[in-house]
C-alpha cells in the first residue's frame, strides 16, 4: 500500500488496485471517460501560451502545445482573457450557429484533472500541473494545521474559520507563486465583488491590480474601459462564474443555460466590436458540467465503518473523493469500499494515480503527496459521494464536475 513519501516513496499496488486501474483504462478505451493526455491541446498549454505572450517565461512555454497556441493567438498590445466557469464545449450547442462564441471557437481543449475550479485556477495562477502545485480539489487537507480547507474561500471546511486564523499562511497553502507579477503586459483581474479582495484572489493574481463587479454587463464594461484608457500593453483577466453557479443549484437546463449564455455571448460580441484592432480576446473555461441523478448520489453517515478507517473526512471533491487511511487500515478500507461502491467506482491508490499521469505528466510533488492521502475514487458515470456533515441529504446537487467524462473535460477555445 502507499506510504508517505518521506518514508520511502510509493509502494506497489495490490492485485485489486491493479484490477481497478485496468478497469479505469477500459473506460478510457471505450470513450466512457476521457484520459488526461498531456500531449493533446489542453488548458495548461493555453495558460502557458497566454503568459508567454504577456511577457512572462512560465515553465513549459517552449513545449509544442503551448507554442502552437501562442502562434494561434498571436502577438497583441492588449490581451483580454475571459474564463467562463463551467462552460464545457458542449454548452455552446445551446447557442444558435451564428452566435459570437460559436463562430469564434477554434478548437476544444482538455481541462486539467480533477476538472474543478480550485484546481484549474491554481494552474492558471502558476502555469503548473496539479501534480506540482498541490491543489487537488475543492477541499484540501493541510497537514501543517491538521485540518481541511475549502480552498477558494480560504476557510476551514466545517467551522468556516479563516485558515490564516488557524495558522496557515497563503504561502504555505500555495507553495508555487503566481506568475502574474512577471507579466510585462500590465495585469488586471476583473472578479465578482465577493471574490476580488479574498485571500485566494490576492494569491492567484500575485497581489496585482483587481477590480470588483456586480453583474456581467458591469464586468464587460470594466474590461472595455480598461483597454480604452491604457497607455501601455495590458493583460485583462475576466472571471465569469454565473453559469457554474446556476447549474449547480438548478441543474443543466438548455433553455435556462442558453438564455444566460446568450447574454454572455451578446456582451462579449459588443466588447470585441469596441476593442481596438491591437487587442486579442481569448475565451475558455476551467471545466464543464454533468447532470448527476439522485440514485448516483451516495452518503457516508456518522458513524460509518468506512469513515472509521480514515484519519479524517474524505477530501477532494464529491465526484473525486480522496481518502487518508489510518495506519494498518488500508486493506480493510479498500475491501469495504469495493464491496459497497465497486459497482459504480474504482478505487486507485496514489501509486496508480501517479503512474497513469492523472494529475499531470510529472511525479507528484512532495507537497501534493503529503496532502492527497492514500486513495482516490473515480466513477464511470457521474456519481457523487457525500460526507454527511457536508450535506443534509444526498440529492441536492443536480449538476457537478471534477470527473473525467467528456462533458466535464472538454472546454472551448474561442479567439476574436
Amino acid at each position: 500500500m502507499p506510504v508517505d513519501a518521506a518514508e520511502g516513496g510509493l509502494l506497489a499496488a495490490t492485485a485489486e488496485d491493479a484490477a481497478d486501474a485496468t478497469r479505469l483504462c477500459a473506460w478510457f478505451e471505450t470513450g466512457a471517460l476521457v484520459r488526461p493526455d498531456h500531449a493533446a491541446p489542453n488548458f495548461l498549454d493555453l495558460v502557458r501560451a497566454i503568459a508567454h505572450l504577456a511577457g512572462a517565461r512560465p515553465p513549459g512555454a517552449a513545449e509544442a502545445g503551448a507554442k502552437r497556441l501562442a502562434a494561434l493567438i498571436g502577438p497583441a498590445d492588449h490581451y483580454v482573457f475571459i474564463l467562463v466557469d463551467g462552460l464545457g464545449a458542449g454548452f455552446l450547442d445551446f447557442l444558435p450557429p451564428d452566435a459570437f462564441l460559436r463562430v469564434n471557437q477554434v478548437e476544444s481543449l482538455l481541462a486539467v484533472f480533477p476538472s474543478t475550479t480550485a484546481v484549474a485556477l491554481t494552474s492558471l495562477a502558476t502555469a503548473a500541473w496539479p501534480a506540482t502545485h498541490g491543489i487537488y480539489g475543492w477541499w484540501v487537507r493541510f497537514p501543517e494545521i491538521n485540518a481541511t480547507g475549502t480552498v477558494l474561500p480560504y476557510v476551514e471546511r466545517f467551522s468556516e474559520q479563516p485558515l490564516e486564523a488557524l495558522g496557515l499562511k497563503p504561502e504555505q497553502a500555495f507553495p508555487l507563486p503566481s506568475i502574474v507579477p512577471a507579466f510585462t503586459h500590465a495585469p488586471l483581474a476583473i472578479l465578482p465583488d465577493s471574490l476580488a479582495a479574498g485571500v485566494y484572489s490576492r494569491y492567484a493574481t500575485g497581489d496585482t491590480a483587481r477590480h470588483g463587479y456586480k453583474d456581467i454587463r458591469e464586468a464587460v464594461r470594466a474590461a472595455r474601459e480598461r483597454v480604452a484608457k491604457a497607455r501601455e500593453p495590458t493583460y485583462t483577466y475576466l472571471y465569469l462564474p454565473q453559469l457554474d453557479s446556476m447549474c449547480h443549484s438548478r441543474g443543466i437546463d438548455p433553455a435556462r443555460a442558453g438564455k444566460l449564455l446568450a447574454t454572455i455571448d451578446r456582451e462579449l460580441a459588443e466588447l470585441r466590436a469596441r476593442l481596438p484592432a491591437s487587442a486579442r480576446l481569448v475565451l475558455s473555461a476551467d471545466h464543464g458540467l454533468v447532470s448527476v441523478p439522485p440514485e448516483r448520489q451516495f452518503a457516508l453517515g456518522t458513524p460509518d465503518p468506512l469513515l472509521g478507517c480514515l484519519r479524517n473526512e474524505p477530501v477532494g471533491d464529491l465526484a473525486v473523493p480522496c481518502f487518508h487511511v489510518k495506519p494498518g487500515a488500508h486493506a480493510r478500507f479498500a475491501r469495504m469500499f469495493r464491496e459497497r461502491f465497486g459497482a459504480t467506482h474504482v478505487l486507485l491508490p496514489i501509486v496508480e494515480v501517479q503512474r497513469l499521469g492523472l494529475l499531470g505528466p510529472e511525479p507528484l510533488a512532495p507537497v501534493t503527496r503529503a496532502r492527497i492521502g492514500d486513495f482516490v475514487a473515480l466513477s464511470e458515470k457521474p456519481a457523487l459521494l457525500y460526507h454527511a456533515p457536508d450535506m443534509m441529504h444526498p440529492d441536492i446537487i443536480p449538476a457537478a464536475h471534477s470527473g473525467l467524462t467528456k462533458d466535464e473535460m472538454l472546454i472551448p477555445l474561442c479567439l476574436a
